[in-house]
């Protein structure tokens, strides 16, 4: 097992404080990836909110301009996307990287590289599901 460093542990408390300090009325999931951009390094960082079996998708990306038209596009393609089919199926949250299903040479010719990641520039892509119940 691999430890945390002290800084670690002080960035992921104080990620957690702040999201406690959001105002009342402001949209916590801008916060909240804008945030996360400062705890994990990233190119584009995005929360998306899907339901097991429809197509519609609610997405926020940080940058937004990356990908303007970004959920519509992922409303076409969601249902091919490894990582989403695995969370949907196992109804598990946690951490998967599309790295873990597909290996490069099949990630650039699924059509959700085609027509989602490639325009964005995403070359690499690790979710983070935090399943709701209800």
């Amino acid at each position: 097992m691999v430890a945390l460093r002290a800084s670690d542990v002080r960035a992921i408390v104080g990620f957690v404080g702040d999201a406690y300090a959001i105002p009342p009325g402001d949209d916590f999931r801008l916060h909240a990836i804008a945030r996360l951009r400062s705890l994990v390094p990233s190119d584009m960082t995005a929360w998306v909110e899907t339901r097991v079996g429809r197509p519609e998708v609610e997405a926020i990306a940080s940058p937004r301009d990356l990908l303007p038209d970004g959920p519509r596009r992922f409303a076409r393609i969601r249902d091919e996307h490894p990582v989403l089919m695995h969370f949907e199926r196992s109804r598990h949250g946690g951490a998967a990287k599309l790295s873990d299903f597909l290996s490069p040479a099949q990630y650039h010719r699924k059509p959700i590289y085609q027509e989602f990641f490639r325009p964005a520039g995403i070359e690499d892509h690790i979710s983070i599901a935090l399943p709701a119940t209800g």
